[in-house]
Parts: C-alpha cells; structure tokens; sequence
C-alpha cells in the first residue's frame, strides 16, 4: 500500500503540474481575448476572437479534468496511506502537507464547479504545488505514532485544533 501511496502521490504532482502549465495558458488566451476586443477594427475579427475564445475554453477545460485527476490520485495517495500506517494522514508534516494540498484542491474544486471561478486556479495550483515541492523534502516513511497520540480521543483533539 505504501508503494500505491507514493506512485498515486507522483501522479497527482504531474497531473497538478501540467493543470498549472494549462490553466497558465487559459489565462494568457483569456487576456487576449479581452485585448482583442479593444482594438477600433472591423468585422473581420471577429473570426479571430472567436477562435481565441474556443482555444480558452478548451485550455480552461482540459486544465479543469487535469485538476480532477490530480485530486482523485491524491485522495487515492492519502487513502492507501490511511490504509498502510493504520492512521489518518496527520501524523508528520509529509503527512499534513498532502493533506493540506488535498483541502486546497477540493475548495478550488467546489469553487470552480459551484461559481465558475475558473481563474482562482491562478492562486490555488501554486500554492499546491509549493506544499508538494515541499512535502518532496520531507520523510516519506510511515512510522508509528508518539503515545500521547495512539489514544483516538486525543488524536482527534490534536488535529482539530
């Protein structure tokens, strides 16, 4: 479960890496699309623009399915942790830093299908990918809990707050 956990792990770095190349490149077609619009010319751009408009939607889309597999290899790297240590993923800060990038790619999620806000990628993908460069230099190794936190009471207290 350990090696399932690290391969879903790199998966959904590479997955989140290549969301943040398209949603980048959704971003540039977005502002040419807004730029095209400011120019005093005739009819004749409007085959452009609507080209620039297709191209956009169909980066801002692919980044969108790319970010919905970086989430589910994640979430499938947390679980077969959950499964090889015994434990949820709150017991080291390798552990708390996919963690947190799971949270942050579910509210990005929940925001971009809920609202359509697309472009809170732009914040959301470099943050993650921070948490994932640095979770990369920590250990990986599941080891057992501390005492003070085997007691499940006091683990979920420890984690709440």
């Amino acid at each position: 479960m350990y090696n399932l956990s690290q391969y879903a792990y790199v998966a959904s770095f590479v997955a989140l890496a290549l969301a943040a190349v398209l949603y980048a490149s959704y971003g540039v077609a977005r502002r040419r699309l807004v730029l095209a619009g400011f120019d005093d010319v005739g009819a004749d751009a409007e085959i452009p623009v609507r080209n620039a408009s297709q191209l956009s939607e169909a980066l801002g889309r692919w980044g969108s399915i790319l970010l919905i597999n970086a989430f589910v290899f994640l979430t499938g790297a947390l679980g077969f942790r959950w499964v090889a240590a015994g434990h949820g993923p709150f017991a080291n800060m390798y552990e708390f830093s996919l963690a947190f990038v799971w949270g942050t790619l579910a509210c990005h999620l929940y925001f971009e299908f809920r609202y359509g806000l697309r472009s809170l990628a732009i914040l959301a993908i470099p943050v993650c990918l921070a948490f994932f460069a640095y979770a990369a230099t920590l250990p990986s190794e599941i080891d057992p809990l501390v005492p003070a936190l085997q007691n499940n009471l006091l683990l979920s207290i420890h984690v709440a707050v």
